[in-house]
């Protein structure tokens, strides 16, 4: 089978699938700041996740893993694990 996240999802570090809703936390910058964003749909139709008081304030969600490395969604009832 296809892996689900590089098509039609998109994945945090361990699988999950992350969409308009949820909230994602990650790291970044020397010593370290950790970030924990919401994930919205902008007018665009992309996942945007929004970092105020950060610099820049919001990120693409696809393009998160390029900058940051590795995030994780944050939620007590995580579903949907995407295929590996």
């Amino acid at each position: 089978m296809t892996n689900q996240c590089s098509s039609t999802f998109i994945c945090d570090s361990d699988g999950n699938i992350v969409e308009a809703g949820d909230h994602v936390k990650f790291s970044f910058g020397i010593p370290p700041a950790s970030v924990r964003g919401k994930v919205i749909m902008d007018d665009n139709r992309s996942l945007v996740v929004l970092t105020p008081g950060h610099n820049p304030d919001r990120c693409l969600l696809r393009s998160l893993h390029h900058y940051v490395g590795v995030f994780y969604k944050e939620s007590e009832d995580i579903g949907g694990l995407c295929e590996r």
